[in-house]
């Protein structure tokens, strides 16, 4: 015998937020003072859902009698129906009952609390699911069923985003990343405000808090500072010249103007627009090259998909290799592993202090977590001489909110590189001699005769007519004949497939995996079918 609340369908099928359930969220944000998260919004919805059962429950025990299909009533008699959400109902009328399956039985005929009328078979001498054992405490059964914090486990996203549809665009509230505020409870802040906060980072140059803008402003004295926070947030947020940004000590609040221009807008060659591939293709050794290339737009190398080792550890590592797009816009990818070194922020814009590994000089890098990138490392990039290919290590430190950032270096050399350049609006490969002085990945490393010419081409490619498959191909070719053998890594082909195209290695490993064109020679090498 089942609470309502405890039946997946009243969650999954029939749940729809009420005019009790927004009276119940008022509330909880009338007394607030801070932004509440919807998470804790649905908890109180369960909670007061589950309350008012048991007291609708309580009252319909006190006044009536459990409806049991074995039991026989009398007219005028209180009944409860558990099968209808705990409905009351009287007798009003009885007969007999005709079915030979069940023997003698009556039928009861009940007016609802709703004024309808329903018939109900009584006096079965059959089973049914309805009947109890005889001396059924009914209401400690109920008690021992699983309580809200179970519910809200287990059903707690639906009403989420219940509440979520059902405030979006309500004007009494007003959404922060944090939560949602009464808007009524907020200060007045004005054009002027904004103004003064301005010309206060301007002055400062670096971001600054909500309690530095705060002490600027001339807002009225009797408003609680976590209101005042609130009101002036609620106007930086929609404010174009104002960008949120995360420290290690807390948020502050920066200018879009004054971020690195790769901060403030994703660079073209960094954004990935989702490309469909079947991954049941990818054999084992294609996965596992999948793993140790990271690529931050990989399923498995999200930055979200990883477990947050102990912060006390600082001396944890990462190690990536760049390829070109992050070569390019000057930044670092922000992977799996990566992520798992530096700070978990909320906010979408975090700022970081790197430590030059070689050098020693400190300098800001901000991490832009949509865009799954760490920029302002365009001097690092320019001071190292950094080719594509390079490893990067990222490093924690002694000092809380600073890493280091560094590659392995060795003696400066001229080697023999893979060379990409543009002929014939094409893009072809020689190898030539490159000086390089620090470790990078054999597989990944390119030369490029001219940079500009290669984005140029990327940015002239029909992607609604080119292929993935066509550009491997055309890259195998290229890439092959500078082999005695004829073969090509995979790793080769997704760093030069990422000259023309933002791609993780899935669907160019897909496209490798086409026997009729490609012959694996064995550690992800490939050679042409001929």
């Amino acid at each position: 015998m089942q609470r309502q609340t405890e039946i997946a369908s009243y969650w999954i099928d029939d749940f729809s937020i009420t005019e009790t359930d927004i009276d119940e969220i008022y509330n909880v944000l009338l007394e607030a003072t801070t932004p509440i998260p919807t998470s804790v919004l649905a908890k109180v919805v369960i909670r007061s859902r589950v309350g008012a059962e048991e007291r609708q429950l309580r009252k319909a025990l006190a006044n009536g009698k459990l409806f049991q299909p074995r039991e026989e009533y009398k007219i005028g008699t209180v009944l409860i129906f558990s099968a209808l959400g705990f409905q009351t109902g009287e007798v009003i009328g009885q007969r007999k009952g005709q079915n030979p399956m069940h023997g003698a039985f009556k039928v009861i005929e009940v007016k609802m609390e709703d004024g309808s009328s329903k018939e109900f078979a009584s006096g079965l001498s059959t089973e049914h699911k309805l009947n109890l054992p005889p001396n059924t405490d009914l209401w400690a059964v109920w008690a021992a069923q699983q309580g809200s914090r179970d519910l809200v486990e287990e059903y707690g996203d639906i009403v989420e985003a219940a509440i979520e549809a059902n405030l979006r665009g309500n004007e009494d509230v007003i959404r922060f990343p944090d939560g949602w505020v009464i808007s009524s409870a907020l200060a007045a802040v004005n054009i002027g405000h904004l103004n003064i906060t301005e010309a206060l980072i301007e002055v400062k140059g670096e971001p600054v808090t909500i309690e530095e803008i705060i002490a600027e402003l001339d807002l009225p004295d009797d408003i609680l500072p976590e209101i005042k926070a609130l009101s002036v947030e609620r106007m930086l947020f929609a404010d174009e010249r104002f960008r949120r940004v995360e420290t290690g000590n807390g948020i502050r609040w920066f200018l879009t103007r004054l971020l690195p221009e790769s901060v403030a807008e994703t660079p073209p060659e960094l954004v990935y627009t989702p490309i469909a591939y079947d991954g049941d293709k990818l054999d084992i050794n294609q996965r596992q090259l999948e793993w140790e290339v990271g690529d931050e737009w990989s399923e498995i190398g999200a930055p979200d998909a990883f477990t947050k080792v102990d912060a006390s550890s600082a001396k944890i590592t990462a190690r990536q290799v760049l390829i070109f797009p992050h070569y390019h816009a000057r930044t670092l990818p922000y992977n799996q592993r990566i992520a798992a070194v530096l700070p978990q922020f909320k906010a979408n814009i975090g700022m970081i202090t790197f430590v030059d590994g070689r050098w020693g000089s400190r300098f800001n890098a901000w991490i832009v977590k949509d865009g799954r990138y760490i920029a302002g490392l365009n001097k690092w990039y320019e001071e190292h001489k950094i080719p594509v290919g390079t490893l990067a290590v990222i490093e924690g430190t002694n000092t809380p909110g600073e890493y280091s950032l560094d590659v392995k270096p060795k003696r400066m050399k001229r080697e023999w590189v893979r060379t990409a350049s543009i002929s014939q609006d094409e893009l072809v490969f020689e190898m030539q001699k490159q000086e390089i002085n620090s470790e990078v990945d054999d597989y990944v490393v390119l030369g490029l005769h001219n940079e500009e010419d290669v984005i140029a081409l990327a940015r002239k490619i029909d992607w609604e007519s080119a292929t993935v498959e066509s550009i491997v191909h055309h890259l195998v070719q290229e890439l092959a004949k500078l082999s005695p053998q004829g073969t090509v890594h995979a790793k080769s082909v997704y760093s030069a497939f990422n000259l023309l195209r933002r791609c993780p290695p899935g669907p160019v490993l897909a496209a490798l995996s086409d026997d009729t064109l490609y012959r694996n020679t064995g550690d992800n090498y490939y050679a042409l079918v001929i």
